[in-house]
């Protein structure tokens, strides 16, 4: 027989955000029978909200929520869940969402993050002191990669280079790299633009910017071409730096 996975439960106050409950989640190691400690936060703002993007995993009928904090856990990268106790959906996420803009409503659902994450990547801010990873920034009010850098989910990195580039973007509005581009398309929407740049074949497309229909892909990031980074004052073209895998 096969050893069973054993989870407790404990409530706290964490005193630095008011009344948000802290849970900890507690399986047993696959690799013994020695007790490994996970703890993680409700955020209540998220109450009766979802979101899709950065997802990791799906599972239905998963019966508690236990068992869908126990799904985090098998991926290093899983920062948070989301949990419908009504529809027993789970989801696993590798960035923070710190905001609510941009949610679906689903009632019954709850949200839960690691507890060491404050200031990780999608999280809250208001100064870029509050954001925890190395080369990040509060930009927009939300922790953000420097321009230039790619988030890496499997270690929670902003890196200049990535080994293998993955499929996301992160978004620096109304700024631009000048010149410097490999491919121009016009006439297209943006998620055009960001499946041209992912389905590129002689070539690796890291940046790519969007504006006015118009559609810029290329291989150099604002780091690789500092003195070619504008701000675009008339507001019209941004700039789109994609995630390491």
């Amino acid at each position: 027989m096969g050893r069973m996975q054993a989870y407790s439960v404990t409530w706290l106050i964490d005193i630095s955000s008011i009344l948000l409950p802290l849970l900890f989640w507690i399986p047993v190691s696959r690799q013994g029978g020695d007790l490994r400690v996970v703890t993680g936060v409700q955020r209540p703002s998220m109450r009766d909200k979802r979101f899709n993007e950065r997802l990791m995993f799906e599972k239905n009928n998963v019966q508690t929520l236990f068992l869908c904090l126990g799904q985090c856990d098998r991926y290093p990268d899983c920062i948070g869940i989301f949990y419908n106790k009504l529809s027993n959906n789970c989801t696993g996420h590798n960035i923070v969402f710190g905001h609510e803009t941009g949610a679906i409503q689903d009632g019954g659902s709850r949200y839960y993050v690691k507890n060491n994450v404050r200031g990780y990547i999608g999280d809250a801010c208001i100064i870029s002191s509050d954001c925890s990873v190395v080369q990040s920034e509060c930009r927009d009010n939300t922790c953000l990669c420097l321009p230039g850098y790619s988030f890496s989910p499997k270690t929670g990195e902003c890196l200049a280079n990535c080994a293998k580039y993955g499929d996301n973007f992160f978004k620096v509005a109304y700024h631009f790299i000048s010149g410097n581009n490999q491919d121009v398309f016009l006439g297209v929407s943006e998620e055009d633009c960001k499946f041209l740049c992912l389905n590129r074949t002689t070539y690796i497309c890291r940046t790519f910017e969007y504006g006015v229909n118009e559609c810029y892909l290329s291989t150099v990031t604002s780091l690789d071409a500092p003195n070619d980074w504008y701000l675009d004052t008339a507001r019209e073209y941004s700039y789109y730096q994609r995630d390491c895998d």
